[in-house]
């Protein structure tokens, strides 16, 4: 069932991996960036603590190393569920974008081999619906004649 799932999600399978590919990259990007600027935050910590004349064995030094060591679990914790979210709403939208174009494109090769102009029909919540709206007016006109 999960492959059926799978085949059903990934109609265009190479736009829609380019697609979640590009999503992963812009939150990859965020989520090194974000871990940068952890790192600089505790480092700033840490210098603040040298310019106050803070002992090396000091507890402060501990305390902002269990800090960063909690922060950065958390930061490991909430990325990993982000990335799963960006899969998984790059999945639906792509399917939302390739589902009316796959319909479209079968739709188009049925009249083609029946010779008949026809209506389309999209889902209700897929996008390019004008697609839909402008190829059923020409069928309209077509049909009229």
């Amino acid at each position: 069932m999960k492959n059926r799932l799978i085949k059903n999600y990934l109609l265009y399978p190479r736009f829609q991996v380019r697609l979640i590919f590009y999503f992963l990259l812009v939150t990859g990007t965020n989520i090194f960036l974000f871990f940068l600027a952890n790192q600089y935050f505790f480092n700033v910590f840490r210098q603040k603590g040298k310019e106050l004349g803070i002992p090396a064995n000091h507890i402060f030094y501990s305390f902002i190393s269990k800090l960063e060591t909690e922060m950065d679990l958390i930061f490991v914790g909430v990325s990993a569920f982000g990335v799963m979210i960006v899969i998984l709403l790059g999945l639906l939208l792509s399917h939302r974008v390739a589902g009316p174009l796959y319909r479209f494109s079968t739709d188009l090769k049925g009249m083609a081999k029946s010779g008949k102009l026809a209506k389309v029909r999209f889902r209700e919540k897929d996008y390019m619906m004008d697609i839909e709206e402008d190829f059923n007016a020409v069928v309209d006109i077509n049909l009229s004649r």
